[in-house]
Parts: structure tokens; sequence; C-alpha cells
């Protein structure tokens, strides 16, 4: 009784024609693995837009509502940003104060 090459079922293939067949199922199962990883990828991404809408394309171009959210999240850091701005002391009497 002959037995048949690896990776294939039936005795009359040869060894090359099982040895193709191998790594065309190889290749096809690596490609499906980095296929699936992408749509996992993906579906991760779309999840983090979905929920976090506001970050997207704001610290990174105008600025607009990340910045109104610190502003509101932090008042004083205003303030202080415009009096290092103007030269002067961050201080109770920095009206008086010029640096």
């Amino acid at each position: 009784m002959t037995t048949a090459p690896i990776g294939s079922t039936d005795p009359n293939t040869s060894a090359a024609e099982a040895n193709q067949f191998t790594r065309q199922t190889y290749w096809a199962d690596f490609i499906e693995s980095w296929r699936r990883y992408a749509q996992d990828f993906a579906e991760t991404q779309r999840r983090f837009d979905a929920e976090m809408a506001w970050t997207q394309n704001q610290y990174w171009s105008d600025f607009g509502e990340a910045q109104r959210r610190y502003d509101q999240e932090f008042p004083w850091m205003k303030k202080r940003d415009a009096l290092s701005i103007s030269g002067r002391a961050y201080l109770p009497n920095s009206r008086y104060l010029s640096i």
C-alpha cells in the first residue's frame, strides 16, 4: 500500500505537488491571519473614534475643543499664561510689578 506524502490525502500525489500544496496553504493561512489582525485593529480604531470623537484631529490641528475643555477645567492657567506673556509676575500685586 502506498502512503500519501505529507500535506496530501491522495496517494497518487507526488512529493513535489504535496510540497507546493503545503506552501500554498501556509501562505493562505498567513495572509488570512494578517487580514483578521487588520480587521480587529480597524474595529478597535472604529470604537475608539466613536467613544473619543472630540480628541480626533483636535490636539494635532486646531486645538478647538481640546483647548476649550482645558480652559474649562483649569481657568487659572489661562490667567497665568496671559500674565507670563505680558511679562508680569504671577503675584497678587502683579499689576504694579514689571519683570
